[in-house]
């Protein structure tokens, strides 16, 4: 039996888009973007960090709480990656990176295949 994270192309497609698109704007078109993926305890983990200017406060602790609404004035492409990631039953993240920037974390649930012989 193996484990797989089943993802809609089109749409994780718009989700990096997305950040990175954000990530960008976020760094003044200068800096530094990393993203690591991993797979731990059933969950393919993506992490991406950039040197910008860091999520403020109230961006981030929206997000915490799942409130949509309020992210509207900051654009579409967090509503949408966030939006995405829940749709496939994942958890999104959002921190502060020290000493700049951002941490976004993004966890999907791996599913158990069964093979039928």
């Amino acid at each position: 039996m193996t484990e797989s994270a089943f993802f809609d192309k089109f749409h994780f497609k718009r989700v990096w888009i997305n950040l990175i698109d954000n990530s960008i704007k976020a760094m003044q078109e200068k800096g530094e973007i990393k993203i690591f993926l991993s797979r731990e305890n059933g969950e393919v983990i993506v992490k991406m960090i950039d040197t910008g200017k860091g999520i403020p406060e109230d961006i981030k602790a929206n997000i915490a709480e799942g409130d949509l609404i309020k992210l509207k004035e900051f654009g579409m492409g967090l509503i949408i990656a966030y939006s995405v990631i829940k749709l496939h039953k994942g958890i999104f993240q959002v921190e502060r990176n020290n000493p700049s920037g951002t941490v976004i974390t993004i966890k999907i649930p791996c599913v158990s295949e069964l093979k039928i012989i």
